[in-house]
């Protein structure tokens, strides 16, 4: 008999839970009290939108902490990753990665390097020979930032061939847009 009430308690309650009135009681409360995550959410994204950089750093910390619970608020997101390329243009490169001054220099050498890799294996898949598929990418790329020579041509694509047989030594980031300028322009030439 006990145990009949209880279910039949417990089933009371999951009705009222799901009834519009405990839905809107529930959303009435929320409403009342200010939420200490947004609350703490909102004022550094004021902070970081009045220039204070603590405030990004306070907001990624505080989500990191409340993992579980909170996701990173879309606002801190973007400004993370403007921060992080404006670090990205000063860094240098060490000497043995490349002959670029920047790190944003050799992702745009390797966008360069990729286009012309990708026009020369369009004309391979259309019946031309290695050395003819060469010259067509020199016609391909003409008019865009990776227009070269035959030797060029050549050189870009054996290095992008070696560089994609050691895995994460060749990636390309799909938001090249936001921080390099000429990544607007046709990059990747078609056949």
């Amino acid at each position: 008999m006990r145990k009949r009430k209880e279910i039949i308690r417990r089933a009371k309650n999951l009705e009222r839970r799901n009834s519009a009135w405990w839905r809107r009681t529930v959303e009435r409360e929320k409403n009342r009290r200010p939420d200490p995550v947004r609350r703490n959410l909102e004022a550094a994204r004021r902070a970081c939108e009045a220039g204070n950089r603590f405030g990004l750093i306070d907001a990624v910390i505080y989500c990191n902490e409340l993992a579980d619970h909170v996701e990173l608020p879309r606002w801190a997101l973007s400004a993370l990753a403007k921060e992080y390329i404006g670090q990205l243009k000063d860094e240098k490169l060490p000497a043995r990665m490349g002959r670029h001054a920047s790190i944003l220099e050799e992702h745009k050498r390797r966008h360069i390097d990729y286009s012309r890799f990708e026009a020369v294996e369009g004309a391979r898949e259309h019946g031309f020979s290695r050395s003819a598929a060469f010259e067509k990418a020199v016609e391909l790329c003409e008019g865009t930032p990776a227009k070269a020579d035959t030797d060029a041509m050549r050189k870009s694509y054996f290095k992008v061939k070696r560089l994609m047989k050691r895995p994460g030594h060749f990636y390309l980031s799909m938001y090249s847009r936001y921080f390099v300028p000429f990544f607007g322009e046709k990059l990747q030439p078609t056949v």
